[in-house]
């Protein structure tokens, strides 16, 4: 799962960029911030069972990205 958590998030920060809202140097520096955070880091050994903990995954990371602007 840490992969979606990995794609979701570049996803949703390369947006943000596309919208000036961030700047390209920044997508990294996000990314890393956002991946090393301990309630995404707990997905790294955790394997899907179904389709729907990747989709609300996804969308969890989405809007905490959203929200929080981190």
């Amino acid at each position: 799962l840490f992969d979606t958590v990995m794609v979701s998030a570049n996803d949703e920060l390369v947006r943000m960029y596309l919208n000036g809202k961030i700047n390209y140097k920044d997508i990294v520096k996000k990314l890393i911030k956002i991946v090393n955070l301990k309630e995404f880091v707990k997905f790294k050994k955790k394997i899907p069972k179904k389709i729907l903990d990747i989709v609300n995954l996804d969308r969890y990371v989405r809007l905490k990205i959203n929200t929080k602007g981190v």
